[in-house]
């Protein structure tokens, strides 16, 4: 089956699920949250401890900016990121499920964040306040409940088979060698995405060193901007190289390197890859039966593994690191009869 464009139901469904039944559930929680602000203390109980008891507070603002970044944000960029792609006409189970998550997702921080704020009503001080553990045992099973009706609301969504498109052997000499090298980067809406999480994330551990609030948020928050920011260093770029050792991706920083020896090489070709679709998202992403380094939408060298496994890299100018490869392949075939 090949990609034609996706019937607008679909892509209307979509949206429905991932993008505006969101932005309805979280404007009905901002509307609550602020209806009932001159009831609430000041500051509000924001965490809670293993017992039940609050040991986080802070000002109302920043309950209602989490559930506005939380309840819209979070599904716009699911959504919107992988739209584009619906459009084309690619399709998958991953969509389906990114937009139940979506919902889902959104249907619990909203529950949960509103929930937390009206049983601190009309009280003095939020030291008083009782444990929210029905509110978060609720919450998740009305996330549950949201993310199922999110996914029965879409319709099936076939997978998309791209066939893969073999390049002539590259013509080399007898006893040349020659080698295919480039850089392949994240591409434009990953990068956007990425740097939305990381601006958004610097902004929250700021507000949480300077707003006194739990002591230990500000380091949970440090940390986890420090591992995104590894994160992305780690897989934000990669060297790819083709050659009479087969395929080998690197990390601009070194590491991970990933590689696929020449003799475990059954077939290698291009193809069209939509990460969304097929991968769940850009980075270093499995699915049964494929890994790959997968940072745009475009073309990408397909290995497919003498055990039938597929290794798939984004990057310009496939074709070209195909010819090579399979170069070496018959060159490979033609030393193994002459030797047997």
């Amino acid at each position: 089956m090949t990609a034609e464009p996706t019937s607008n139901g679909t892509v209307s469904r979509f949206g429905l699920v991932t993008i505006l039944i969101p932005a309805m559930l979280t404007t009905a929680a901002v509307i609550v949250q602020v209806a009932i602000a001159p009831a609430l203390p000041n500051p509000v109980a924001i965490h809670w401890d293993a017992a039940g008891a609050p040991d986080g507070f802070a000002p109302l603002w920043t309950v209602i900016a989490v559930t506005v970044l939380t309840g819209f944000g979070v599904p716009a960029l699911m959504g919107l990121s992988a739209l584009p792609g619906l459009k084309l006409g690619d399709q998958g189970v991953t969509y389906r499920f990114l937009g139940a998550t979506a919902v889902g997702l959104s249907a619990m921080l909203t529950v949960l964040s509103t929930w937390s704020l009206m049983v601190q009503r009309g009280l003095d001080d939020a030291t008083q306040v009782a444990t929210i553990t029905p509110a978060v045992l609720i919450s998740s099973l009305v996330g549950l409940a949201a993310g199922a009706g999110g996914w029965f609301a879409q319709p099936h969504m076939p997978a998309v088979t791209k066939p893969e498109r073999s390049s002539e052997p590259l013509d080399l000499a007898e006893g040349e060698d020659v080698a295919w090298l480039r850089v392949t980067t994240l591409g434009g809406s990953g990068m956007g995405i990425l740097a939305v999480s990381l601006v958004a994330l610097l902004l929250g551990t700021i507000a949480a060193w300077l707003i006194p609030t739990d002591p230990t948020m500000p380091w949970i928050l440090t940390g986890t901007l420090a591992i995104l920011m590894v994160a992305a260093a780690v897989t934000g770029a990669f060297r790819v190289r083709a050659g009479r050792d087969g395929l080998t991706v690197t990390s601009l920083v070194g590491l991970p390197r990933l590689r696929v020896p020449l003799a475990d090489i059954d077939s290698v070709g291009v193809v069209d890859v939509n990460p969304a679709g097929e991968f769940g998202g850009v980075g270093l992403r499995f699915v049964p039966g494929r890994f790959g380094v997968v940072l745009r939408t475009g073309e990408a060298i397909q290995v497919t593994r003498r055990n039938g496994r597929q290794f798939v890299v984004t990057v310009d100018d496939a074709a070209t690191a195909v010819a090579v490869l399979a170069a070496y392949r018959v060159r490979s075939r033609a030393d193994t009869r002459e030797n047997g």
